[in-house]
């Protein structure tokens, strides 16, 4: 199955250099039915032309973030500087009621190629 989501600038460009390996999001509508071997194309919601297609490898779900984070390097879901960096990077996006009421995913990919 192949799906689209939006993705921020700076992540797609991780994506691209190589730099993250996971992709955070709540686990809702758009997650809750992602299986491995399928393919999300991003698109860069500030840049709507730049679009690339990852294939789902893996997928690990917690209650949140903070969870998820106890298990798995958050180096791996993008540059950081510290873990209380990348909390407050992804609170840029969801709410930590949002994160409570859905639980998290973290999509392990790997890039096929950019559009």
């Amino acid at each position: 199955m192949r799906r689209q989501l939006d993705i921020n600038p700076k992540a797609f460009g991780n994506i691209l250099n190589g730099s993250k390996e996971f992709e955070l999001r709540l686990y809702d509508r758009e997650t809750w039915d992602l299986q491995l071997g399928d393919e999300i194309v991003f698109t860069d919601f500030a840049e709507r032309s730049r679009r690339l297609v990852v294939r789902v490898e893996g997928l690990l779900r917690y209650p949140t973030f903070r969870a998820l984070f106890s298990d798995l390097d958050y180096g791996r879901c993008g540059p950081a500087d510290s873990l209380e960096k990348k909390m407050a990077g992804i609170y840029q996006y969801y709410t930590p009621v949002q994160e409570e009421a859905a639980g998290v995913v973290a999509i392990k990919m790997r890039l096929l190629e950019k559009l």
